[in-house]
């Protein structure tokens, strides 16, 4: 592949994704979803954030071996459930995010390394 088809690759797909992106912006007023559609993308973010998030905390790879663990003292695992305890009492995004932040960089610091 020569340097003129690696432009036209990156042309073409900023091109597409252009289009895909901007369809319903350009197009949203006279375009309208079912209700029904319009119902489960409500729930579109928070599936997005959970498949993100779960791998994460939950599959760690193993640094000695090629498996996933689990272990309880995971800081990742204790920093997320801390938040969730955060944003359930407190309400607020900002103060979940920052306690979570604390909660796990102390855990790094003073847990031993697993």
């Amino acid at each position: 592949m020569n340097e003129f088809h690696m432009w036209l690759a990156f042309i073409g797909l900023g091109i597409v994704t252009l289009c895909t992106r901007s369809f319903f912006l350009l197009l949203g007023a006279r375009f309208q979803l079912p209700a029904s559609v319009q119902e489960y993308l409500k729930y579109a973010p928070i599936a997005a954030l959970i498949a993100i998030v779960i791998p994460e905390v939950f599959y760690i790879r193993d640094p000695t071996t090629t498996l996933y663990t689990f272990q309880w003292q995971w800081p990742q695992l204790i920093a997320t459930i801390s938040a969730v305890l955060t944003c359930v009492i407190t309400k607020s995004v900002l103060i979940t995010i920052f306690g979570g932040i604390a909660v796990y960089s102390l855990l790094k610091i003073f847990l031993p390394v697993i």
